[in-house]
């Protein structure tokens, strides 16, 4: 039997990191999870018996509304909907990659706003979506420019379906730095800046704990862990007085 309130959950991006970690704590939990990924992962039945997965472009609103309109008549659409599914790819604007820029705003947006889309289509009603943001909306990195505006998107995004859509439930949870693969796509921190990340750095286990208590509430949003949240707030501050001292350090 469950011990959560969602009997079903749907989790996208759960070949790895949170995804992984999100799927782990359901199933342990007695939850029946719905593992959308974009490449088949045949080794996930292994670690979670009973696990359903299903291989999906979750960037294609069409896929995902037939996907969804199959699971309705069902009688197999969870009400809670994580939105996990994203990449990590270095771009910049002094050299601007566009293929990589749409690439990481194709997975990271579209593959949400899809779900979204696909829900609002069909006509579904008291669903909880939830997504994935970053507290690099707070610092952008202008070497990882895509992953920035993508995940700020989403935060926007959700805020314009919260009053379209009352019949629905949008939630972001804004994670600080978490020890995932996708911390591989930037560059690894030394000296004070490796002291910094450790001593804020959460993991992977520990996120979709927190996470998945936050699904459960009311709440809209969520920043996690709130060190974090507190660190940039405070670096953001120093750099809105000081603007040079950011600057300066990216073209030395």
């Amino acid at each position: 039997m469950s011990s959560s309130k969602y009997e079903t959950v749907l989790i996208t991006g759960t070949t790895s990191g949170i995804g992984r970690a999100l799927l782990a704590h359901y199933h342990r939990h007695g939850a029946r999870v719905i593992a959308v990924n974009r490449r088949e992962c045949p080794e996930l039945w292994n670690e979670f018996p009973g696990v359903e997965l299903e291989t999906l472009d979750i960037t294609c609103k069409n896929t995902v509304h037939t996907f969804l309109g199959r699971l309705e008549r069902e009688n197999r659409c969870p009400r809670l909907f994580v939105l996990n599914a994203g990449i990590n790819r270095p771009d910049n604007f002094d050299g601007l990659d566009f293929d990589t820029f749409q690439e990481v705003m194709k997975i990271n947006l579209l593959g949400v706003l899809s779900f979204a889309g696909a829900i609002h289509d069909l006509g579904l009603v008291g669903k909880t979506l939830t997504a994935i943001s970053s507290t690099s909306n707070i610092i952008p990195n202008p070497a990882h420019i895509g992953y920035y505006l993508s995940k700020s998107a989403i935060q926007e995004s959700f805020k314009l379906l919260r009053r379209r859509d009352p019949q629905n439930s949008y939630k972001t949870i804004v994670l600080g730095p978490v020890r995932t693969s996708i911390m591989a796509g930037y560059p690894q921190p030394e000296g004070l800046q490796r002291r910094i990340f450790d001593a804020l750095a959460v993991t992977a286990g520990e996120t979709a704990s927190a996470a998945a208590e936050f699904f459960e509430g009311p709440r809209e949003s969520l920043l996690y862990p709130k060190k974090a949240w507190i660190f940039y707030e405070a670096v953001s501050a120093v750099l809105a007085l000081f603007p040079n001292l950011y600057s300066g350090t990216q073209r030395a």
